[in-house]
């Protein structure tokens, strides 16, 4: 049995579903598929029973000598709108054998739920359009770092994006080995003094994650024109 993907990231209150082969490597022997169990090695059991699927219903109950079965649909688990944030390591087995009553483990293959609580920090809070100098706003993640998670942004706030500053994706991705991506603002001069703008990125909710404490990220970005610093320079050497 494989499963394609094997890991995949939930935000809690949804049902996963797995996919993937089973092969009956025998080239003599029928197999008799009868029952499909989970167990977890990580993270509250009673938070991810195993799902009601189709699968004893559309898979035949024998697989033939050498063959293979492949399906969008091997089995499914349901995060509970209760789980706690965190990573569900487990274990899917497939009960069978040579008799249409066997019901010994045939098969059996890991999987992995990851369902993280993502944040958003101003790491920089201070950007300016003289130089430009840029800020920083950092997305977190927590738990397990198996694969990639994309996380949905927003923007708010009195500067305007591609206009103030150079606008941001709608999605960033926190790469696979990775709990953190830092988002660099990058002010856009315009030698008009207009006083200080805000740049807000927000968390979306997403079916791959739980939002955290921490959904917003605030920049300020000063807007100050290259005559009033150089005046204010000329003013400091005179006094």
């Amino acid at each position: 049995m494989a499963l394609s993907p094997s890991v995949q990231n939930s935000a809690r209150g949804r049902e996963i579903v797995f996919s993937g082969t089973l092969t009956n490597t025998s080239a003599t022997e029928k197999l008799f598929l009868n029952n499909i169990d989970s167990a977890l090695s990580s993270g509250p059991a009673a938070e991810l029973p195993l799902n009601a699927n189709s699968f004893f219903s559309n898979v035949p109950g024998v697989l033939l000598p050498g063959e293979t079965y492949a399906d969008s649909e091997i089995f499914r688990v349901a995060l509970k709108a209760t789980a706690p944030a965190g990573d569900y390591r487990g274990t899917v087995t497939i009960r069978g054998g040579s008799e249409v009553v066997a019901n010994t483990n045939i098969a059996a293959t890991n999987f992995v739920v990851l369902s993280p609580a993502v944040d958003v920090q101003a790491t920089d809070p201070s950007a300016s359009e003289f130089g430009p100098d840029s800020g920083l706003l950092t997305i977190s993640r927590s738990g397990g770092t198996d694969i990639a998670l994309t996380v949905a942004l927003g923007t708010a706030g009195t500067a305007i994006p591609g206009v103030d500053y150079q606008s941001f994706s709608a999605l960033a991705t926190i790469p696979a080995g990775s709990s953190s991506s830092p988002l660099t603002l990058t002010p856009i001069p315009n030698n008009i003094a207009q006083g200080n703008r805000t740049a807000q990125l927000t968390l979306q909710p997403s079916g791959a994650y739980n939002l955290d404490l921490n959904t917003s990220g605030i920049v300020v970005i000063s807007r100050q024109t290259r005559r009033r610093l150089a005046l204010r320079a000329f003013r400091c050497e005179r006094e």
